[in-house]
């Protein structure tokens, strides 16, 4: 049975607001619903370190007609984020 799938849109992340002290993220999961019927769940969003502990997560309840497709978007805060320079490229 089809179900919830990655759209052509894919995962979109960007960083409205940096400092030393938080980091606002934002993430959009752009998704279709290849099924024939309407389809309701939970998109568990998770950003994780380099040793792979979660900083920031969401949860996103997501609903879609049959044969939808649509972007669903949060902003998770990450507290005390590594910043990213050519000397330190954290990623």
């Amino acid at each position: 049975e089809k179900g919830f799938q990655a759209a052509d849109g894919g995962v979109m992340v960007t960083f409205p607001k940096v400092s030393a002290a938080s980091a606002l993220v934002q993430v959009a999961v752009d998704l279709k619903n290849d099924a024939s019927a309407a389809r309701s769940g939970n998109l568990q969003l998770e950003l994780k370190d380099k040793a792979g502990k979660v900083v920031a997560s969401a949860n996103v309840t997501v609903a879609l007609g049959a044969l939808q497709h649509k972007v669903f978007s949060r902003m998770l805060d990450v507290k005390n984020p590594r910043l990213w320079s050519p000397d330190a490229p954290n990623r």
